[in-house]
């Protein structure tokens, strides 16, 4: 299926539909904010119904799709896969493809839309699998490198701070944060072709205590896939980008830490093992980082200069109507 215009556009209706949930007030967009980097904010995304909340933090979906493993424990391989996930899961959208098809097609203007994305000449164009293309053909789109840091290393006459020249010095080099967040994704894409996602057990405390830090028990990667439940993996999570970093807190898989600040205090004192936790498999490749004051907030400066979401945050103007009354109260983003 090629990426056309008429594909992604309504691939971005449907990120931004509530119609995907069983309650008509949920859409993709709850927990992947345009303003936020495509996040929400929230340590843990509100659960469904508000009963509670997810069990990991909402990571961006800036450059998402050129990953090659998704979620925090990488257990899906494919977009569409993460798509049927959360639409399936009872505290995220608790709903069955089979009846999002049926939603769907209620609206003859999402009979027309996909008619006209899948070249199908009636609702037939409307099933699973094209859900799944259309909104993975959106999410193709929501790629940046554009940063302010972007701009001056491709030599536009765009300048940046001493503070951000040291700090990605720093990055690349002493502060070994270039190790798992590789460029010029600054996340775990392997290079040098790029087609690998890597994990790494950092250690990550349930909230950001030196003294008497308490453990986070997620298994993270080895809780994913079967054949990937292994001790090597436990508390194994995704290393994420640290692009849009100043947009996307809180941190970590679990959300525990709220300042940046806190998050290079943690690797300086070397991740969990370097604040008492047993981690007897953690993959930092240092126990304890040499770094001054100075240092450290010239790295948060210069990964919050690598902010840019030009041109992403772009919404809907409206949604398309059905012919069922009830599914008309809908708004554009869902109601939370």
């Amino acid at each position: 299926q090629d990426i056309t215009p008429e594909l992604v556009e309504l691939g971005r209706t449907l990120f931004f539909d509530p119609i995907l949930s069983a309650t008509n007030d949920r859409s993709c967009a709850s927990c992947h904010n345009p303003e936020l980097a495509f996040t929400d904010g929230q340590a843990r995304s509100v659960a469904l119904g508000r009963t509670g909340t997810l069990t990991r933090n909402a990571p961006t979906l800036v450059n998402a799709a050129l990953a090659r493993r998704f979620f925090h424990d990488m257990r899906a391989m494919r977009i569409s896969d993460v798509i049927a996930h959360v639409v399936t899961n009872e505290h995220e959208f608790n709903s069955r493809l089979i009846d999002v098809v049926g939603r769907l097609r209620t609206s003859d203007e999402y009979t027309a839309l996909f008619a006209r994305a899948f070249r199908v000449p009636n609702a037939t164009a409307i099933d699973a699998p094209n859900i799944g293309i259309a909104i993975s053909a959106y999410l193709t789109t929501l790629v940046a490198f554009n940063s302010r840091i972007d701009r001056y290393l491709r030599g536009e006459h765009v300048g940046i701070t001493d503070a951000e020249r040291r700090g990605f010095d720093l990055f690349m080099g002493k502060a070994a944060c270039a190790t798992c967040h590789f460029p010029p994704t600054f996340a775990g894409y392997v290079p040098p072709a790029f087609t690998e996602s890597e994990s790494e057990i950092i250690g990550v405390p349930l909230r950001p205590a030196i003294a008497h830090a308490v453990a986070d028990p997620d298994p993270g990667r080895a809780g994913g896939i079967v054949r990937e439940n292994a001790i090597i993996y436990r508390g194994s999570f995704k290393t994420p980008t640290v692009r849009n970093i100043a947009l996307t807190a809180p941190y970590f898989h679990n959300g525990a830490y709220d300042r940046l600040e806190d998050v290079v205090d943690l690797y300086v004192r070397g991740g969990g093992a370097g604040i008492g936790l047993d981690v007897p498999y953690q993959t930092l490749p240092f126990t304890k980082l040499e770094l001054t004051e100075r240092d450290q907030r010239d790295l948060v400066a210069f990964m919050e200069a690598l902010t840019d979401t030009v041109g992403l945050t772009r919404r809907p103007t409206h949604l398309p109507r059905s012919s069922v009354p009830a599914l008309n109260t809908r708004v554009v983003g869902g109601l939370y």
